[in-house]
């Protein structure tokens, strides 16, 4: 192009990398450019303006439709075999720990002094790559053994580090001081407190299995009247002993994305979407409902849409239908939502079934069934 060439002259390609603040040849600065294209094509400059605002108030708009754009149940991303396995293993002489595994070692043995579990053989460590499908997560386990048995191992997040899970099968016989809820619980708290796993979560009750075992979970609040079991911590005592058992992190947050002002489904709404599930999946069957209650409920899509029951079982001879599996991730967030419970009072066996019904947006998020 050359340099005498007007401004009015210049084509719209040219126009437009000057907008773009590059220079002209010549060296002329564009705002120089810009009060010589102002002065001779006004007119053009002026619609050119309209059309560029117009432009970022449809942009703007856009944005703002985005940004209210709620979550929903999409189907996840699908995965091959297994959905927890090893995929590698070794056991090393302590002395021949290489340096990463010793450095494993030691915070596992950490841990396990925290909570008063010494009592292993410390010679020898089984280090196991684990690889969970489910969350998409690679874990790293140590264990220890105690003659030819392993009586305990510490699980960790292989790339964050996080503390995921602990397990001992330490059964020593006690006197049973633990055995009253009061003095578990409080036992159970002791041991959480110490661990480095989320604090500031409330006890939301423990359950009893036997002689063995006492279970606790601590769960973080997210309204004034809900707590999450998908953001909890569990420890399991000894009733007897009081000793350490069992640590389970869970740790899938809340995604709670309703808009101010917006208001809850009411139960009765809730019951109505539940029931169309039923009548679609299982018609026929005289489904009660025993218990609504608001809850945070992890949103499962192979239950939702790839659950398949099957018919009644009536005696010897009928056919069954096993539920259709599929290898889906776990959903990576949690919902508000109604759980509802119902049952099949005419069925010859345990026919219970809960539904997860999202708080606000009415969606099906989970179908969990017993028979």
């Amino acid at each position: 192009m050359s340099e005498k060439m007007r401004i009015s002259e210049l084509p719209d390609e040219e126009l437009e990398r000057l907008e773009r603040r590059e220079l002209l040849p010549g060296a002329q600065s564009l705002e120089r450019v810009r009060a010589r294209f102002d002065r001779r094509t006004g007119r053009r400059r002026y619609a050119l303006r309209l059309v560029w605002v117009a432009a970022a108030l449809l942009l703007l708009s856009a944005g703002v439709v985005t940004a209210y754009q709620r979550w929903g149940l999409t189907k996840p991303e699908e995965y091959e075999g297994p959905a927890i396995y090893v995929e590698e293993e070794q056991q090393y002489p302590r002395e021949e720990l290489p340096q990463s595994e010793a450095e494993w070692t030691a915070r596992a043995e950490e841990m396990l002094a925290l909570v008063g579990v010494t009592d292993y053989d410390a010679g020898t460590i089984t280090v196991r790559e684990v690889v969970d499908q489910r969350y998409d997560r690679r874990e790293l386990e140590v264990s220890f053994k105690r003659g030819e048995s392993e009586i305990a191992g510490v699980t960790f997040d292989g790339e964050s580090g996080a503390l995921l899970h602990i397990s001992t099968l330490e059964t020593r016989e006690g006197d049973g001081a633990y055995d009253s809820y009061e003095a578990a619980s409080a036992r159970a708290l002791e041991f959480y407190q110490k661990l480095p796993v989320p604090q500031g979560y409330e006890l939301r009750g423990g359950e009893r299995y036997d002689d063995w075992y006492w279970s606790f979970d601590f769960c973080k609040k997210v309204r004034e009247d809900i707590w999450s079991y998908h953001e909890c911590v569990r420890i399991g005592i000894n009733p007897m002993t009081g000793d350490f058992g069992l640590l389970n992190v869970f740790n899938t947050p809340l995604l709670d994305d309703h808009r101010e002002g917006e208001t809850e489904l009411t139960e009765e709404r809730a019951d109505e979407l539940a029931r169309a599930v039923l009548t679609e999946q299982a018609p026929g069957r005289n489904y009660q409902l025993v218990k609504a209650e608001r809850g945070v409920v992890k949103p499962n899509y192979e239950s939702v849409y790839g659950f398949a029951w099957g018919p009644e079982t009536t005696g010897a001879g009928s056919e069954t239908q096993e539920a259709e599996v599929r290898g889906y991730r776990d959903s990576d967030v949690t919902r508000l939502a109604y759980e509802m419970y119902y049952e099949n009072p005419e069925s010859e066996f345990a026919d219970s079934v809960m539904i997860g019904v999202d708080l606000y947006t009415g969606a099906i998020l989970c179908i969990s069934m017993t028979r």
